[in-house]
């Protein structure tokens, strides 16, 4: 009976010893190695958001990028940290009069390359910095098969249009002036 009783003490010490190892590697884990993403809210191109970054806080959250096709017809990209639950179980729409073209979430480390994060690179977006080389291409496949490039303004940015042509997807690759918003 003794012998009974000692290994359960030591399977319950062991068990809240185990549990609290846990909870503190978690805690570290997610405030060391949290996540960095774009974050912006409704601008007019990826390359808008090379900016703004967010380290996500939660062990539990991704990367996203949602592109919003308003009721004007115009498209506009937000994105940011997100549970994956949310991720998981996105819905087709934002509210009554907006329309998601694409909402995708990735959970990578930063692209050492171009320091860009993961979700710069969703739905079909290339972001690049203002007065570098972007493709240069009208109604491709995928902007991958863009072999055209051009060296973009310093006030220009790389910019990727998505258009319905032909009953396909197809991309339109080029520069275009950087966009100024003004919060009020």
């Amino acid at each position: 009976m003794f012998k009974f009783l000692f290994t359960v003490r030591m399977a319950v010490k062991h068990a809240i010893i185990t549990g609290l190892v846990a909870i503190v590697g978690l805690f570290y884990f997610s405030s060391v190695n949290g996540l960095t993403c774009l974050s912006c809210d409704s601008v007019v191109n990826i390359t808008d958001c090379l900016t703004q970054k967010a380290t996500c806080t939660d062990i539990d959250e991704q990367c996203y990028l949602d592109k919003v096709i308003l009721p004007d017809l115009s498209t506009v990209f937000s994105g940011g940290c997100r549970s994956k639950q949310v991720c998981d179980l996105i819905a087709s729409s934002v509210g009554k009069r907006d329309t998601v073209a694409c909402a995708q979430c990735c959970d990578k480390p930063v692209n050492n390359s171009t320091q860009i994060p993961c979700n710069g690179y969703l739905c079909n977006q290339n972001p690049q910095p203002a007065g570098s080389t972007c493709g240069v291409c009208d109604r491709v496949g995928d902007p991958t098969d863009c072999a055209i490039d051009q060296q973009c303004q310093p006030t220009e940015v790389c910019k990727v249009n998505t258009v319905f042509s032909g009953g396909a997807i197809k991309y339109e690759l080029g520069c275009e002036q950087k966009t100024v918003s003004y919060c009020f």
